[in-house]
């Protein structure tokens, strides 16, 4: 049995290939479920949930290439949205099972995490000198919110 190498530019080609799928996939079925005459709130709540993975896939897509900075900056504002996954998962899952429930106003404190992390972003990326986030690791601390978001939820 002869082995083929793999090169890392086939990896990334193949990578690429199956984020335009999933994105397409998620937009078509965003779409269908939008169409459904369906007039519960949890139809908007799925729809805003995939169109947000649609959101994280493109920004991890627009990661795989070379780009200028701005565009590298957008990119991780988007991939700031998978903060959103657990709170609209939640919302959607409540509305499901008890269809009778209304959108409260204190659910807005579900969105908490995804604001303090989307505040820190555009902060460190328009307004702060980088040289002001080189003491502290940004990513253990967005994964660690992350983690406690998961947590207070699973």
């Amino acid at each position: 049995m002869q082995s083929y190498p793999i090169n890392s530019e086939m990896v990334i080609t193949a990578c690429r290939i199956m984020t335009i799928i999933a994105i397409s996939q998620l937009v078509l079925l965003s779409i269908s479920v939008f169409k459904r005459k369906d007039t519960r709130n949890s139809k908007l709540l799925l729809v805003i949930l995939l169109l947000s993975f649609c959101l994280f896939l493109t920004g991890n897509f627009a990661l795989l290439f070379k780009v200028n900075r701005s565009i590298l900056n957008f990119a991780h504002i988007f991939n700031l949205i998978i903060f959103l996954s657990a709170p609209l998962l939640y919302l959607f899952v409540s509305q499901r099972i008890d269809s009778n429930r209304t959108i409260k106003k204190t659910y807005i404190f579900h969105f908490i995490p995804f604001t303090v992390v989307l505040f820190h972003m555009i902060l460190k990326i328009f307004f702060l000198d980088e040289k002001v986030f080189a003491y502290t690791n940004s990513g253990i601390c967005l994964i660690s919110l992350l983690f406690i978001q998961n947590i207070i939820y699973f």
